[in-house]
């Protein structure tokens, strides 16, 4: 055969080849499901709930976790009244944001003050006896614990 011909019958199998991809995808396009994310999984508590509560591990005791039953986290790098995690460091940490008007209640069994920090986005992060408090992204089920310790920076937040 020549090769004219041959060039052209491949380039035809190659066309007729992506069109089919094409339209198959069009037809049955892929889909896919998503996975609330962490942030999406831990929403700030509503105005009538205790926004703190007590969690308990046979590792760590005593802790507390969020409205939502995710445990709560400090950050040695933060200062009373001031949320150092920004960036990166917050889609990994996300901070307990809360509305600006709302409850500030915990659970009768936590003692300590709880209050709010503006971040410098105009959010309002709730603290623990002045201490921001986060979430861990990769906690993915309540009473997971495994932020606790990371980097020898961020540890489990103590009643």
């Amino acid at each position: 055969m020549n090769k004219k011909i041959i060039g052209v019958i491949v380039g035809i199998i190659i066309i007729g080849g992506i069109y089919y991809i094409m339209s198959y995808q069009a037809t049955f396009p892929t889909q896919s499901v998503q996975e609330p994310t962490s942030l999406e999984r831990q929403q700030p508590a509503t105005a009538t709930e205790a926004v703190l509560k007590i969690g308990a591990s046979a590792t760590l005791g005593n802790y507390i976790v969020g409205a939502n039953g995710f445990s709560l986290y400090t950050f040695a790098n933060d200062k009373i009244g001031i949320s150092n995690c920004t960036g990166a460091c917050a889609t990994n940490w996300p901070p307990y944001i809360v509305p600006a008007e709302g409850a500030r209640a915990a659970d009768s069994t936590i003692t300590g003050q709880v209050g709010t920090v503006q971040r410098a986005d105009g959010s309002i992060q709730l603290t623990y006896n002045g201490m921001p408090l986060y979430f861990w992204i990769k906690d993915v089920n309540v009473g997971d614990t495994t932020g606790h310790g990371v980097n020898n920076i961020w540890f489990i937040a103590r009643p």
